[in-house]
């Protein structure tokens, strides 16, 4: 059943809500609102040692008639947010009464009314949000909300809230996709078969709601033949040809001399040195362990072999692993048949006969792993009994006389609202980024508020109010930090961020959410 809590105006109770209202329990769930059955406290900002309500004085009245809507902040949003978490609303105005009714309807919504912030003066009130997937609206299209409020004598006043379709990624049988074909965002991410990526920028798998991942991603380099290089997997770098460094510059293996093997490429590592009195010099290390930015983390390319000064030609060098980035903004499912693989690409043996002097070629360099980015910013499940994810570097090429160097290892990167490293990445060596706490409230009644955040044990990050101060905060053994934050009135963005250098624009540097202070 739907109960009522007390009516007030103050917001300094442990239980501040301003009223409760429940819509028909049919009806479709407005996230933490709505005819949500049970009461969660998690979405409000709470003060237990507040004094009792008949303590605080009551703000000034306001006149009903007087009612005044401006704008809605945000004024659109993408279909699927607030699955995970649900997205506070702003109502900027005037004369807003406490006892103000808020409804909604269209885009998937009936009349429903939602519980509902006031500030004091009347000048704003809040609501959170759970915008459902409609697999009927097409990418791009709008639907439009209409938030309505009464008050008074049938006093009504209304704004248009857009919704913003988006495409689902249904991957359901074996599927070959070019990058440059992917969304900027989904609504909702199921991928039950094998997708192979391709195509020169880092793939991008970005989910508004729930994303399922229950089959192998592929983005690996490519392995080399005599001749021919490998190829790169996703915003990785293509081998050397024989007698050629791998591509990617700093990264890529050298090439061999005469009958010397060449470099394998470098990653998380220096790649090796490949044989032989010439052998190619490995690729240095590339990139940064928290994947910022993730286009420069790519696997490179190996170095080609050189050729016998006699006969025999040099090996090519494998192709540098790619860049998977799979994001939910609600629940990622890692299912039993789940494999990340951005492995790089073997490196090809020389040709020739390793027995004669100068008449055998070097092997090609092996190519580096690539980059694996998983997110997950309400909750992981992961069903997966061991590691799924492979960023390791591609073999050599070895006919038994001066082979190639193999590649370095890539990197992993996961963030995710869970303290202990589960079964798909257990055994990788990867760096655990920050993730604000799910439970964080959506709306709060007071500007100091406490926000907890995920992460690597004795890793530092940094948590900023846009426009605010950045904090430095260190998670501690039980991979949790948290910290105060001062919020202005209206929509703060707030972020826990990787790197004190990381733009808080940067999409993989961040990981944000917004939070709706409504003055008292």
């Amino acid at each position: 059943m739907c109960g009522t809590l007390r009516e007030t105006r103050s917001f300094a109770m442990s239980l501040p809500l301003l009223r409760r209202r429940c819509a028909a329990a049919g009806a479709i769930a407005v996230a933490m609102a709505g005819c949500s059955l049970v009461y969660d406290p998690d979405v409000f900002v709470t003060d237990d040692a507040a004094p009792p309500v008949d303590a605080v004085p009551p703000p000034p009245d306001v006149d009903p008639s007087a009612l005044m809507l401006q704008e809605l902040d945000p004024p659109e949003l993408a279909e699927g947010l607030g699955a995970g978490r649900a997205i506070p609303v702003v109502i900027h105005g005037s004369s807003i009464a406490s006892n103000a009714v808020v409804t909604l309807d269209g885009a998937g919504f009936d009349a429903e009314l939602v519980d509902t912030f006031v500030s004091g003066n009347g000048q704003m009130a809040a609501f959170a949000i759970s915008v459902p997937v409609r697999t009927d609206l097409a990418n791009g299209a709008v639907d439009t909300i209409t938030v309505t409020v009464t008050q008074g004598d049938g006093i009504e006043r209304s704004l248009p809230l857009q919704v913003t379709g988006l495409d689902e990624l249904d991957v359901t049988g074996p599927t070959v996709i070019d990058v440059a074909t992917l969304r900027a965002r989904y609504s909702r991410i199921a991928i039950t078969d094998t997708l192979i990526l391709e195509g020169a920028a880092p793939a991008r798998l970005v989910a508004t709601s729930s994303a399922v991942v229950d089959a192998p991603i592929m983005a690996n380099g490519g392995a080399a033949a005599l001749a021919v290089p490998g190829t790169a997997g996703p915003g990785g770098c293509r081998g050397g040809a024989a007698e050629s460094p791998g591509d990617c510059l700093a990264g890529g293996g050298r090439a061999g001399g005469s009958s010397a093997g060449g470099g394998g490429a470098g990653h998380a590592t220096m790649g090796s040195q490949g044989a032989g009195g010439a052998g190619g010099p490995g690729g240095a290390e590339t990139g940064s362990v928290e994947l910022v930015s993730l286009a420069e983390d790519g696997g490179h390319g190996g170095g080609g072999g050189g050729p016998g000064s006699l006969s025999g030609a040099g090996g090519a060098g494998g192709g540098g692993g790619g860049v998977i980035e799979i994001t939910s903004m609600g629940t990622l499912t890692i299912g039993p048949g789940a494999r990340f693989d951005a492995a790089g690409g073997a490196g090809h043996q020389g040709s020739g006969a390793c027995a004669v002097l100068d008449q055998h070629g070097g092997g090609g360099g092996g190519g580096a792993g690539g980059a694996v980015l998983v997110r997950a910013a309400a909750m992981l499940v992961d069903e997966a009994a061991t590691e799924r994810v492979s960023v390791a570097g591609g073999p050599k090429g070895d006919a038994g006389c001066n082979a190639g160097g193999d590649g370095a290892d890539g990197r992993v990167r996961v963030d995710v609202p869970t303290a202990s490293p589960t079964p798909a990445f257990a055994g990788a060596t990867l760096y655990r980024g920050p993730v604000l706490a799910p439970a964080t409230p959506a709306i709060a009644m007071s500007a100091p508020v406490d926000v907890e955040l995920f992460g690597g044990a004795g890793t530092t990050y940094y948590v900023e109010r846009e426009g605010g101060a950045r904090q430095a905060v260190a998670a501690g053994s039980d991979r949790r930090a948290s910290a105060e934050l001062t919020l202005e009135p209206g929509a703060n963005r707030v972020c826990a961020i990787v790197t004190a250098q990381a733009s808080i624009s940067s999409a993989e540097g961040t990981n944000c959410i917004t939070v709706a202070y409504i003055q008292p």
